[in-house]
């Protein structure tokens, strides 16, 4: 008993001392070095670069011996390409400059720690000469570096960085075209009918201000479908409500942008966007039906926007067809601003990268320092994207008109890199073709409604990229639709009435139904009915009648039965092409005078079964007179 204890104290000594301690805390501070401001007094090799960046722990763990150094590649870059390339690079690269007076920076000693949340400016420079930085007219990496400890020791490591690019050198005037987007999420329906209101708000907000940058003296982009609401709007339109149609609250603010818009395109540049920015994919109705579309009357050349500005040489080749003056994309492997793709003009729109403002203006400008009289292209879309803009200024910039920009010859041929698009999903593809079904059975229905003229248009705001990711959004567009035109629609404004029992007395008989329209538009219908003993009796449809709305009209049904008794059918309002829309109305048809065709039938069969008899006789007879073959 004595040994089984002390071998288990043993066990419990051995685990104590071998078991390893909790693992403790990432101990590596972390530092944030942010470029406030980088100056370059000129451009001769004793002319200095001053680099002002602030300092601040952003971690939990306190630094010791922080030290600043003055970090550079000088590497020159010539083009936006390899500028881009840079931007994005991590990992080792360019070299800390050995320290000097004016190249580096001791924040804390040793001992003295450079606590969380502390923060300090520093200011470092060096002369052209010694940066390494001689080549004129090309941009240079710049930044600082910082290094430190977590454990006063000497084991220094870098815990912190920030760069920049700084033009060196005059720049030649470059072109800047700023084009304006101006394209919303699709509402209309058909003429003077909207599927909601909210466009109204967004004509006192994200379009205004859009409208004003265009009126800054930018270019623009213009979707003839917004361009198509908004004129709608202006003169009064209504809105599918939860009971039907409502007047739209924004007839003023439409007026309003309408008027101020069409002052702005009399004297700045702009083109037109294919009808309601479709989502450009596999399927050829889409791409139809925007060729279809097209407004040869506008005086606006054609710019595409393809789908998260991706284009395919598949896609290449079938907007061949629509002739367009541009097709703006970003996944070209060279930022060139003009490019082409087998014909095809393809506008590269330069990227705003994802960094801290003052990195990313310094990064902006650099990149418009490179790209000469080549020129760029920023595309607006948001407001929100103009202010990324707002600080990328200098006296060698200047405004290009975008017509000036499309008359501009390739630089060279572009090259694609993957794309990658969102495009329609398969639920909203079906739907949009269930609603075309819906369409043309409406429209058969009622062939003067103002849903046959606006067919294609509403399947092309249908088929917006503004619904990539918006599966809500469209079905609720489809859903006001429905509201308006389907099943449940139709049913409650086209109905039957009937008698519920007819008594036919010959073979033949007419009996009178009556159609009612309560819709607004006249109809065009025809009776038709089901039988649940077709071979007994037997309801032709009637023939096609218009109805005008608010009229009740009589037509005959003629039922043609062959025996008697009571028959069931089922009787309907349906359109020329037979689709239903109005509920059934059962019909008990009684047959109970058919005596004389029945002896008819009678005298008929038996006159049949005496000849078949005869002809049978006759036959026995021959066959008894043909000899037999002689036995062998």
């Amino acid at each position: 008993m004595k040994t089984r204890a002390t071998l288990l104290i043993a066990v419990l000594l051995l685990c104590f001392i071998t078991t390893p301690a909790p693992a403790e805390e990432d101990l590596a501070p972390t530092l944030e070095v942010q470029i406030t401001k980088v100056y370059v007094s000129g451009s001769t090799p004793a002319d200095r670069v001053k680099v002002t960046a602030t300092i601040t722990n952003t971690g939990s763990v306190a630094a010791y011996g922080v030290q600043a150094y003055l970090w550079r590649s000088a590497d020159p870059i010539t083009d936006t390409d390899t500028l881009r390339d840079a931007a994005g690079r991590t990992g080792s690269w360019g070299a800390r400059m050995i320290p000097g007076d004016n190249r580096f920076k001791l924040i804390t000693n040793s001992v003295t720690a450079f606590a969380p949340g502390e923060s300090v400016t520093v200011k470092l420079w060096a002369t052209l000469a010694e940066l390494g930085f001689t080549e004129a007219g090309a941009v240079y990496p710049i930044g600082v570096q910082v290094l430190g400890t977590p454990d006063m020791s000497s084991n220094y490591t870098m815990i912190g960085s920030g760069r920049h690019f700084v033009p060196i050198g005059e720049s030649q005037r470059v072109p800047v075209t700023e084009v304006v987007l101006l394209s919303s999420t699709p509402t209309k329906l058909a003429a003077n009918i909207f599927a909601n209101d909210r466009l109204s708000g967004e004509l006192g907000g994200r379009l205004a201000g859009l409208l004003d940058l265009v009126g800054g003296g930018r270019s623009f982009l213009i979707d003839p479908a917004l361009l198509d609401e908004i004129t709608d709007m202006a003169d009064g339109y209504l809105v599918v409500g939860a009971d039907g149609l409502v007047p739209g609250t924004g007839q003023q603010l439409a007026a309003d942008w309408l008027a101020r818009f069409q002052q702005l395109a009399q004297r700045l540049s702009g083109a037109q966007l294919l009808f309601a920015s479709p989502s450009l994919s596999s399927d050829p109705s889409i791409q139809q039906r925007a060729l279809s579309l097209l407004d040869a009357d506008s005086g606006l050349p054609l710019v595409v926007v393809p789908t998260d500005l991706q284009v395919t040489i598949t896609l290449a080749q079938a907007l061949a067809a629509f002739h367009p003056a541009a097709v703006i994309a970003t996944n070209t492997s060279s930022s060139e601003v003009v490019q082409d793709l087998d014909g095809v003009k393809v506008l590269t729109p330069t990227q705003v990268p994802d960094l801290d403002a003052q990195t990313q203006q310094d990064y902006l400008l650099a990149e418009a320092f490179l790209a000469g009289s080549a020129g760029q292209l920023r595309l607006i879309r948001e407001v929100e994207d103009a202010q990324a803009w707002e600080g990328v200024t200098a006296a060698w910039l200047f405004q290009r008109p975008l017509a000036q920009l499309l008359e501009q010859t390739a630089s060279r041929d572009a090259e694609l890199t993957e794309a990658k698009q969102d495009l329609l999903s398969k639920t909203q593809l079906k739907r949009v073709n269930a609603a075309a079904k819906q369409l043309q059975s409406y429209c058969d229905l009622v062939p003067e409604t103002v849903f046959t003229a606006a067919e294609p248009q509403l399947l092309a705001r249908a088929t917006s990229a503004w619904w990539v990711g918006n599966d809500s959004g469209q079905k609720q567009y489809l859903e006001a639709l429905d509201q308006l035109i389907g099943k449940q629609a139709t049913a409650k404004g086209v109905s039957l009435q009937a008698s519920p029992r007819f008594v036919m007395s010959a073979q033949q008989n007419q009996f009178p139904v009556t159609v009612t329209n309560l819709m607004t538009e006249t109809i065009r219908v025809k009776v038709a009915t089901r039988s649940l003993n077709p071979q007994r009796l037997r309801v032709p449809d009637t023939d096609v009648v218009s109805i005008a709305p608010g009229v009740s009209q009589t037509v005959n049904i003629s039922p043609q039965a062959s025996s008697n008794g009571v028959i069931e059918v089922y009787a309907y309002v349906a359109t020329e092409g037979g689709v239903a829309v109005s509920a059934e109305v059962p019909i008990s048809i009684s047959v109970t005078n058919l005596s004389a065709i029945g002896w008819i039938i009678i005298a008929a069969s038996g006159t049949a079964l005496i000849i078949l008899t005869a002809l049978r006789i006759r036959q026995r007879s021959r066959e008894r007179t043909i000899p037999e073959a002689p036995h062998e």
